[in-house]
């Protein structure tokens, strides 16, 4: 892109060096999700521990590492419901 600048706006250089024919434009295909019923299906025949995570991955947009975050006591385990709330308050 830099070159591309240097050589389309900025005039700095004839030809960009770094050029591949036809990749200078982006095929990416569209992702297929799930639907409501599909995801509620595959909750169902996970195991009970698992599916509430498989529901709120699918319905949050969360990450991995965020997802994981919650099963360590945030929803009443092993911090008695307090969670990040009880840290940045220091109670």
């Amino acid at each position: 892109m830099i070159l591309n600048t240097a050589v389309k706006e900025d005039e700095l250089i004839r030809q960009n060096p770094c050029r591949i024919p036809g990749y200078d434009r982006y095929r990416i295909p569209e992702r297929p999700v799930a639907t409501v019923a599909q995801v509620l299906a595959l909750a169902g025949r996970m195991p009970p521990r698992f599916s509430a995570l498989v529901i709120v991955a699918a319905f949050s947009g969360l990450r991995w590492g965020e997802l994981a975050e919650r099963g360590q006591g945030e929803a009443g385990g092993a911090q008695g419901g307090q969670g990040h709330e009880a840290e940045a308050t220091g109670t």
